[in-house]
């Protein structure tokens, strides 16, 4: 389509959509659909703790996975790449490229995706309204809260979003059309709305927090002692509170860690051990972990969750593999989500057959300086990579000549053996 056609599209448009439309309202990030929060019933869990997106973030592993998974994917570079003649894609020069990196007059593309990305993770919606020039082109982003969005259904399947916002300067709800928002949803049971993993998962989320708060009042209102000191026969209050003092002066705190304690009179020294009733706590808050790693699809590593009885080498290996499965289960999702509602959105028809704006992963599968240059190496020496090609992957400046593409003399076909001169030139590159 032609931005002319796409202008006149947009005149023809009706400002104000027409009546028999269902709301689905999302309130406090819980899932749109009326129908969903009827079958969840109420936000109270059987912990009797209230569960909201916001209460959530409370407990600290929830607010890590959230945080980790919404700037992992805002580190990312964002591009508008073209197909080549020869079925490759790169990068071009393109309008939006300068759009990704200011979305709006307060929000960068850092900014910008880490907001999508939270309100993805925690609230199963993401919401963008396009705002855009006379000619149909995308002048502006502006991220949407989840709160400030109802998605409306038409009768003829249609949606529509009512947003309140201050850039648009109206208080009340105003329609945004499907084509002028980007909307990147979860899992969702009518196709329209995501459901959000904090209302879905309501149960474990508040087991989490009630076990948070239960652990700050035992540790705020029970006297914690760490051991007993007794005496065969029974001692007055001032002694005893002399006794307590001197204890105190003698063997608190870390610089008198590692003295020996004498105790005189005949009195005994009783360590008290942790209950079975603590132990158990514990092992509950360990298994709440281990259940919003599991919601949220987020290594145990990721949540600084440190993994014992494995070796160092060994544990380095388990760690690539979670990094791994963590780019393609938990990003990807978002971020493919993503592509497809800008591709769609954000380009016109016509650039629609052969361009595409993709996420670049090189930031997070980088990998180390050595892990590279074994890579680069074995581009270099099979002909996948040019050396100008290695030096821009690595932000360096092209050299003269480096566009070649190079692959050893060791590598030629079976039909053609070397002769003298290639044994000759075998060190050296053609």
């Amino acid at each position: 389509m032609s931005r002319k056609s796409r202008r006149a599209q947009l005149r023809a448009s009706s400002s104000k959509p027409s009546a028999g439309v269902i709301t689905q309202k999302a309130g406090s990030g819980w899932s749109s659909d009326p129908a969903t929060g009827r079958f969840f019933g109420p936000s109270l869990s059987s912990s009797g703790v209230a569960v909201t997106p916001f209460t959530a973030l409370a407990v600290p592993a929830i607010y890590c996975a959230s945080r980790v998974i919404s700037e992992d994917i805002a580190r990312m570079a964002l591009n508008v790449e073209r197909k080549t003649s020869t079925n490759c894609f790169e990068t071009i020069a393109h309008p939006l490229n300068q759009l990704f990196k200011r979305w709006n007059a307060w929000q960068g593309k850092y900014d910008a995706i880490s907001f999508l990305a939270s309100s993805y993770a925690l609230r199963g919606n993401a919401y963008c309204v396009v705002i855009r020039n006379n000619d149909g082109t995308p002048a502006y982003l502006v991220p949407i809260s989840p709160d400030s969005c109802s998605v409306c259904l038409m009768a003829d399947g249609r949606v529509f979003y009512m947003i309140s916002h201050p850039l648009l300067q109206e208080s009340a709800g105003i329609p945004v059309r499907q084509e002028d928002m980007l909307h990147i949803k979860n899992i969702s049971f009518n196709g329209y709305v995501g459901i959000s993993p904090i209302a879905l998962l309501a149960e474990s989320v508040g087991l989490s927090i009630a076990l948070q708060q239960t652990a700050a009042r035992v540790f705020s209102n029970v006297a914690n002692i760490a051991g007993i000191i007794e005496y065969p026969e029974s001692v007055d209050v001032s002694t005893m509170s002399q006794l307590a003092d001197m204890w105190r002066q003698s063997y608190g705190g870390v610089t008198n860690a590692g003295k020996t304690a004498i105790i005189d009179s005949g009195g005994k020294f009783s360590k008290i051990a942790m209950t079975n009733e603590e132990s158990q706590f514990l092992e509950s808050r360990q298994f709440a972990l281990t259940d919003i790693a599991r919601i949220f699809r987020v290594p145990p590593h990721k949540l600084m969750m440190i993994e014992s009885g494995a070796g160092e080498s060994a544990a380095g290996k388990m760690i690539e593999v979670q990094h791994r499965q963590y780019i393609d289960e938990t990003l990807r999702p978002f971020t493919e989500r993503f592509e497809e509602e800008a591709e769609y959105k954000l380009l016109m028809l016509d650039e629609r057959q052969t361009t595409r704006i993709r996420f670049d992963y090189d930031t997070l599968t980088k990998g180390t300086e050595m892990d590279r240059a074994e890579i680069y190496q074995s581009a270099l020496n099979n002909g996948w990579y040019s050396r100008n090609e290695v030096r821009a992957r690595e932000q360096l400046a092209p050299i003269p000549g480096g566009d070649e593409y190079r692959v050893s003399v060791q590598t030629l076909p079976n039909d053609k053996p070397k002769n003298n001169s290639d044994t000759n030139d075998s060190d050296e590159d053609v």
